[in-house]
């Protein structure tokens, strides 16, 4: 990853405060899109969504000019292979995102509607917990992602989680109901427990 690009300048602006948390997220969506020119760049975090647990879109830019949504909401009982893949191989390629075993449950309720065929996810990390996912989707047709796209994402996501976890030490009370409070809140996911924790917290038992 290069000094000057928009993810790099991102994570500057951000440490030397010259823009805002939520300022950071979108930068850091758009920039990732831009690099590899992946269509759809979105910061999920970890949720409570009808008392079971779930994921949660905090920004997602769409390079195609749609610009930024938010607010999606995906049962973590869809996912549980999906958590597996990721903590096994610590990043998830699913080129063709409808068929992969991890991912193929998430085919007709988000993939589908949504036309996204391909998608690439790694986790943003906490003193060894996580505390959301980096994804990249791309829509229309099929990606065969490349090594460079899976190196530079684990790269970036890497020194975000770096720069979120600095921001640990000026966040307050206040922004608990924020998307940045959300991301920096206790709802952390150890690794070690992901896929039991979110399969007991789907079905009701104790994780």
């Amino acid at each position: 990853m290069g000094r000057s690009t928009p993810v790099v300048a991102a994570l500057h602006r951000f440490e030397d405060g010259e823009i805002c948390a939520g300022g950071f997220l979108r930068e850091l969506g758009m920039g990732v899109a831009e690099e590899i020119l992946c269509e759809r760049v979105g910061i999920w975090t970890f949720d409570v969504h009808d008392e079971q647990l779930a994921l949660r879109c905090l920004c997602q830019y769409d390079l195609r000019g749609v610009a930024f949504a938010e607010c999606q909401v995906l049962s973590a009982g869809l996912m549980t292979g999906y958590f597996a893949e990721l903590e096994e191989c610590g990043v998830l390629v699913a080129s063709d995102a409808r068929s992969h075993p991890a991912t193929s449950p998430l085919a007709q309720t988000y993939l589908v509607p949504l036309d996204i065929h391909s998608m690439l996810d790694v986790a943003l990390t906490s003193n060894g917990r996580w505390t959301g996912i980096l994804r990249c989707e791309q829509v229309g047709a099929v990606r065969a992602w490349k090594q460079k796209d899976v190196v530079f994402l684990r790269t970036v996501a890497s020194r975000a989680s770096l720069v979120i976890e600095r921001a640990r030490s000026a966040w307050s009370d206040d922004d608990a109901d924020t998307a940045w409070g959300r991301l920096l809140s206790d709802r952390e996911v150890s690794v070690s427990r992901l896929p039991h924790a979110f399969m007991a917290g789907c079905d009701g038992a104790p994780a």
